[in-house]
């Protein structure tokens, strides 16, 4: 191809908060209120929000686990999305300097692990469809 065959590129106006005004204007997106209501009905009834999976029974392996392999892989960020209730991760002994990042959809999920796991560096962010 030469250079006077090449088409022009012309800029394409973008605007970065689409998805925020989407969201704004439409309300909650089909699966925050999925999840909003299996949060409020306590669908899974397995004694914590996010099911009989996240108790610390069902997660204690993989628990011992992870630190170990964040090690090996020099691993120094952890983004845990969906968090959920951020209950068993927060048992996590992590190595030192590693950051752990939890994201939910809901934001009372959002507000309970930052009221009940935030910790120097831990921390909770509320992440939809206007975020991604």
């Amino acid at each position: 191809m030469t250079p006077t065959s090449r088409r022009r590129r012309y800029a394409v106006p973008f605007d970065p908060e689409h998805f925020a005004k989407a969201a704004a204007a439409h309300g909650p997106s089909a699966a925050e209120s999925t999840f909003g209501t299996i949060l409020a009905a306590n669908h899974w009834a397995a004694g914590q929000p996010s099911g009989g999976g996240s108790d610390l029974g069902q997660t204690a392996v993989l628990r011992e686990a992870l630190p170990d392999l964040a090690r090996r892989l020099g691993i120094r960020t952890v983004l845990d999305l969906p968090c959920g209730d951020g209950g068993w991760m927060a048992t996590v002994a992590w190595p030192p300097g590693t950051q752990y990042l939890g994201a939910d959809l809901l934001p009372e999920l959002v507000a309970r692990c930052q009221a009940q796991h935030s910790a120097p560096g831990r921390r909770y962010v509320q992440i939809g469809r206007a975020h991604v």
